[in-house]
């Protein structure tokens, strides 16, 4: 994955590739300042994995669609304020839709469940980490 530049070109969002298994890839998202060599933010070694990345126009914030390795969990929303030292995680819960004749989720979608948590980019990060 290529690094995504903000629109002012002062931040940027990289990955770590990580192969978990044979095919199966995790994207593991770092904030960058581009004058700066340490990370805004890190989810090295966490198994997060960045589905979409999307700049506001303004480059106040970036928002990332995690998903977390192997996948067996509702995904998140990640909302990165750089410039505030500040982000929010969205989280979502699973509806099932459809099953197999055993009960087992054939298809499944994803709906914002209200449940929010807001704080400093260490003390999100840190949240992610551990679960």
């Amino acid at each position: 994955m290529d690094d995504i530049y903000s629109p002012n070109g002062k931040y940027y969002i990289t990955t770590n590739m990580t192969e978990m298994r044979m095919s199966h890839w995790v994207y593991e998202p770092f904030l960058m300042a581009l004058n700066q060599e340490k990370s805004l933010f890190d989810l090295n070694n966490t198994g997060w994995s960045v589905d979409k990345t999307t700049w506001s126009d303004d480059s106040a914030s970036v928002t990332l669609d995690l998903r977390r390795y192997p996948g067996t969990r509702p995904p998140v929303e990640l909302v990165l304020y750089p410039s505030e030292n500040r982000a929010v995680v969205v989280y979502f819960e699973e509806k099932v839709l459809e099953t197999d004749g055993m009960g087992r989720a054939m298809r499944v979608s994803y709906h914002k469940n209200g449940s929010v948590f807001e704080g400093t980019l260490a003390e999100v990060q840190q949240r992610l980490c551990k679960g």
